[in-house]
């Protein structure tokens, strides 16, 4: 009867691979200086290819990547004694690849956090978006009933409570003179806190308008702080901070675009 080494010390004895087809393959393995005593079986599927799966892989004592503190009593054979070992065990795949605990509530909150962090960036981006686009009906929808408004680091003054309606009609009569504007976010970071949230991003706005006399460009940058809260099943931003770190360009394009609003 041919044999075939596995490995060092480990052989399959078969027949033919036709005599062997519905047959078991005996597998020759010595004993191990592991705990776990190595018992297994082959077998041929039809088309000729060899299985070998390890006894272990199914059972109890079936090891686990360590990964918390936690123990509990294993029992596992050795040489035919019986030996009792600490084994620690937790969140992890297994040898056989299937996971031996799962914490369906941690994974939850998990699913949970990342879709509120994504959730709560888009709503500060639709903000740029519709504002750009002059969706005014849109940018509205993005705000809570109360938006504390802060520019200050650009027009002075104090900061303003204002309402969805009140902002959008100060910003269509303002940013709706220019011929185009481009307001663009980058590197947001968002932090949730349950119902509410923060988003910190960095920006750089440009405004164009063509005119007779100077640079018809106006590029402002710097970085936005939202703040949101969750309504419903929709975050709302409740308040905007602008910190403007530098400008280029012609910074009187604001005044003309807004005088030019008012006279259409």
């Amino acid at each position: 009867m041919p044999k075939i080494e596995l490995a060092h010390g480990i052989t399959l004895a078969v027949t033919t691979i036709r005599d062997a087809l519905p047959q078991r393959i005996a597998v020759s393995v010595p004993p191990l200086a592991s705990p776990r005593s190595f018992a297994g079986s082959a077998t041929h599927s039809n088309r000729g290819s060899v299985s070998v799966r390890p006894a272990y892989a199914d059972a109890p004592t079936c090891p686990v990547w360590l990964r918390k503190n936690r123990t509990r009593s294993v029992r596992s054979d050795h040489e035919g004694g019986r030996r009792v070992r600490k084994r620690r065990v937790g969140r992890a795949a297994n040898r056989s690849g299937s996971i031996s605990v799962i914490d369906e509530s941690c994974v939850a909150a998990d699913i949970r956090r990342l879709t509120d962090r994504q959730a709560v960036m888009e709503v500060c981006t639709r903000m740029a978006w519709h504002t750009d686009e002059r969706e005014w009906d849109m940018l509205k929808t993005v705000f809570a009933d109360e938006v504390r408004l802060d520019y200050t680091s650009l027009n002075g003054g104090e900061p303003a409570t204002l309402s969805p309606e009140q902002i959008v009609e100060g910003w269509s009569r303002v940013l709706g003179g220019f011929a185009s504007t481009q307001h663009l976010l980058g590197n947001p970071v968002a932090s949730v806190m349950g119902d509410t949230a923060v988003c910190t991003a960095p920006f750089q706005a440009t405004h164009r308008l063509a005119t007779e006399y100077g640079d018809s460009l106006w590029t402002l940058g710097g970085t936005y702080r939202f703040d949101l809260r969750r309504v419903g099943d929709n975050w709302r931003i409740t308040g905007v901070v602008m910190r403007a770190r530098w400008g280029d360009g012609n910074e009187k394009l604001m005044e003309r675009a807004s005088s030019r609003q008012a006279t259409n």
